[in-house]
């Protein structure tokens, strides 16, 4: 009989399991009418089955705080890539900073910009814009290994954070992206610059005399330094291949 019991309550444990796992969360309203009337059922079965109750409880609250950390990590993407904004990956600098600080590890930051992205927006409309921005965060999430995290940071903007890479290990990456690019940009001047800055080498971060904000700053703004460096010298050397020669 004890069996038989056990055997029954373990049938209505995995019965609501499986009724809360398949209610619709996003509907907030439904999904506690739902629970509401699963409580009922559970009070009417038997009132030893009443106990159930705060098992029901527990895979209400698992369930809640599941859909929460989604509405939580979509509010940090990008709708059109994807990937992380801006306020997702200044968390993310901050936070990998200071773990880093803490264990006495590196990581690098590596910044892009697509080069001459307005003029192609401008002379083939902002679809196209937007498919050349989707198909470059693509190549940025198969290019960068799966501890790396991209961003898009602005319009043709983008950011990776880099645990335990070195700096020449960073343009390694950039590199590997530029070509996996390179495909959909032959024959329209697509391409990407890149620079790349590492902790704690590039931050100023000594002895704790420089907060973790102004370390992210400072890494930032030398990681911005370099890639505009790099456009510079491509458009310098642009130049030179377009003069006649003497």
């Amino acid at each position: 009989m004890a069996d038989e019991w056990t055997g029954r309550l373990d049938k209505e444990r995995e019965r609501l399991r499986l009724a809360v796992e398949q209610l619709d969360t996003s509907d907030i309203q439904t999904f506690f009418i739902a629970i509401g009337e699963l409580r009922e059922s559970v009070g009417r079965a038997s009132p030893a089955f009443l106990k159930l109750n705060a098992e029901l409880d527990l895979l209400i609250s698992a369930r809640m705080q599941s859909y929460f950390n989604q509405i939580l990590r979509e509010a940090q993407r990008d709708p059109l890539t994807g990937l992380g904004h801006r306020g997702a990956f200044d968390q993310r600098l901050k936070s990998e900073i200071e773990r880093n600080h803490r264990y006495q590890r590196q990581f690098a930051l590596i910044l892009f910009d697509l080069d001459h992205f307005k003029t192609l927006n401008d002379r083939f409309g902002h679809l196209a814009g937007d498919r050349i921005l989707v198909h470059f965060a693509d190549s940025l999430r198969s290019g960068l290994r799966q501890s790396d995290e991209p961003f898009r940071i602005g319009g043709d903007e983008f950011a990776a954070i880099l645990p335990e890479t070195r700096l020449l290990s960073g343009d390694t990456i950039g590199h590997r992206i530029e070509q996996l690019i390179s495909p959909a940009g032959s024959g329209t001047g697509f391409g990407v610059s890149w620079g790349v800055a590492n902790w704690p080498g590039d931050c100023g971060f000594e002895g704790g005399s420089r907060d973790i904000a102004g370390s992210a700053e400072l890494m930032l703004l030398t990681a911005d330094q370099r890639l505009y460096a790099e456009k510079a010298r491509k458009r310098n050397l642009q130049q030179r291949l377009d003069s006649p020669a003497p």
